[in-house]
């Protein structure tokens, strides 16, 4: 079973990124989390549309030598 809610450490793994720039994210409203009890958990949709919203990788031109 997968689960619903994970803890911010557990969000960071996924998204391979630290806590501060998983709060900078968090802040800036490009992920949602939920508050249960004191804590803050974010839902797995939130990482896959977050995940979904990024931009493809383009290549930036080099110069020849």
């Amino acid at each position: 079973m997968q689960t619903e809610l994970l803890s911010i450490k557990e969000a960071c793994v996924i998204l391979n990124c630290g806590v501060t720039k998983f709060y900078d994210l968090l802040n800036q409203g490009k992920i949602k989390a939920v508050k249960l009890e004191g804590r803050t958990l974010v839902p797995t949709a939130e990482i896959n549309l977050f995940i979904t919203s990024l931009e493809d990788y383009k290549p930036q031109n080099t110069r020849s030598a």
